[in-house]
């Protein structure tokens, strides 16, 4: 398409209505501008989540809407990373999403004001709204001046507590992410609640096994140089719904470098063209949307 680069990963940003702009992530709720073009059997499930907020040029895009997705999969994912922060949840709490967009509707005050994530976890007792938003370096100035903004106006909605968590996919978005963010008011100040690169449990597991690893992908922090990484990192993704694992696989594929892409599609082609090379430790669903990835037939 013209006016469109073509990257390796299958994933084209659209540059002609926001130009040096990257795509955010939406609320399925939000319209959708046309800013990615996506190989087919993949725009339906990846369409919803992308939009047009403005991020760095390059792989972070793919990094941050990877964790971003994660999180609204594996809610009890969700639960076990607030609870090693130490918040107090409410009893047996459900994440529900909410709606993100937290701009103002008034045409002469507006600004866009959209969160990664926004979930209401309701308990038998109360509920508690958490903003959850992923940092692949160091937050600007703009980001220090949202984030309040984000509370406040996510604890006006839902007439909850309200808290603020950063999940940062390197050492300096987890160091800057943590520091204090002053609005000039006593006593107003907001600390963000922050985890991450290096604050991460191991991952693996059948109840968030896959969704952490994505994160340890994505933090940089899981060995994708080794064979022994790839094996493990593509098995972890079986505990997951299918349409969930290729998705997860595409953003795997999209986010590592190019010559571990190189020898991540190796081993899928070597597993597909010889299942019984690796029937004992490479389970045939992984192949298969490993496959849907590369265009092969399984």
């Amino acid at each position: 398409m013209h006016g469109s680069t073509k990257h390796d990963s299958g994933i084209t940003p659209d540059r002609r209505r926001h130009p040096g702009r990257r795509p955010r992530l939406c609320h399925p709720a939000e319209p959708r501008p046309a800013l990615v073009i996506l190989p087919e059997g993949f725009r339906a499930a990846y369409g919803s989540i992308v939009g047009g907020r403005p991020h760095n040029e390059g792989m972070p895009g793919i990094r941050h809407q990877a964790v971003v997705q994660v999180l609204r999969d594996e809610p009890q994912l969700l639960i076990m990373l607030l609870r090693r922060l130490g918040v107090r949840l409410p009893s047996d709490p459900v994440p529900d999403p909410a709606d993100r967009v937290l701009s103002s509707t008034d045409p002469d005050r507006l600004k866009e004001l959209i969160a990664d994530n926004v979930f209401v976890f309701r308990g038998l007792d109360k509920q508690v709204a958490v903003v959850f938003e992923v940092q692949t370096s160091r937050p600007k100035q703009d980001r220090k001046l949202a984030w309040p903004a984000y509370l406040t106006i996510t604890r006006a909605i839902h007439k909850c507590d309200t808290m603020l968590c950063v999940i940062g996919l390197s050492a300096d978005a987890v160091r800057g992410s943590a520091q204090l963010i002053r609005t000039g008011h006593p006593d107003f100040s907001l600390r963000p609640q922050v985890t991450g690169y290096g604050l991460l449990p191991a991952p693996g597991g059948a109840v968030f096994g896959a969704g952490l690893t994505v994160i340890k992908v994505m933090t940089r922090e899981l060995d994708l140089t080794t064979h022994e990484g790839r094996m493990f990192t593509l098995t972890s993704l079986m505990t997951v719904p299918d349409h969930q694992r290729e998705l997860y696989t595409r953003y795997i594929r999209a986010a590592v470098p190019p010559p571990i892409r190189k020898e991540l599609n190796k081993l899928m082609s070597t597993v597909i063209n010889d299942p019984a090379s690796y029937c004992t430790s490479l389970p045939v669903l992984v192949c298969s949307c490993w496959a849907a990835g590369l265009g092969v037939a399984a």
